[in-house]
């Protein structure tokens, strides 16, 4: 089983600086994931069994932030089945970020796109950047941090995506996981937004 949790903070240039910047700094890095019965199959497909290669819990989170405070925008969980070797898991749902399992170990890699925002991530030779976050043993967690900037018509937004992400059976990954422990493995994309 995978567990895949994204955590989505948007804000714009109103909440840009203090006081706002410092709740920021504070907001939750990870979630409890839902319950089984609280998860619905993707498109009226049969959910997959919770086991170690039988598929991935997506559970996707966003939030904005204002003046008053966060308020929630999403809180969504999907069970998605387990793509093929090399594949990234449903682009529409989860854009960016590849796993490749392999044995007992779960190798995560990133992909820049352009929902990340700017500034665009190359590798130094004006392609895209691609490259391996960590690799995970099973009952491991890795946490991939992620910052963005977007021009739209009524002014810059600037997000920053949180995606913690475990590797195990259902007893390896409890629904409390990414709150009870700091995670076993991080890779940051973090860049100035000005």
């Amino acid at each position: 089983m995978i567990a895949i949790q994204t955590i989505l903070l948007r804000w714009s240039k109103e909440t840009r600086g203090e006081p706002y910047a410092s709740p920021r700094s504070r907001h939750p890095k990870a979630y409890a994931l839902p319950v089984p019965q609280e998860l619905r199959p993707r498109g009226g497909e049969p959910a997959p069994e919770r086991t170690e290669s039988g598929g991935i819990l997506l559970h996707r989170l966003a939030f904005r932030q204002t003046t008053e405070g966060f308020l929630p925008l999403q809180n969504e969980a999907l069970r998605l089945s387990m793509p093929e070797t090399g594949r990234p898991v449903d682009e529409r749902l989860l854009a960016g970020v590849l796993t490749d399992l392999r044995g007992d170990r779960l190798r995560v890699r990133l992909r820049y796109v352009p929902e990340f925002g700017k500034p665009v991530r190359t590798n130094g030779r004006s392609e895209l950047l691609e490259q391996t976050a960590f690799e995970l043993s099973a009952g491991e967690y890795g946490r991939v941090t992620i910052n963005g900037r977007h021009a739209w018509e009524d002014g810059h937004v600037y997000e920053l995506r949180t995606i913690n992400i475990a590797f195990g059976d259902e007893i390896q990954i409890p629904a409390d996981l990414f709150e009870r422990k700091e995670p076993d493995k991080r890779r940051e994309w973090l860049e100035s937004l000005w």
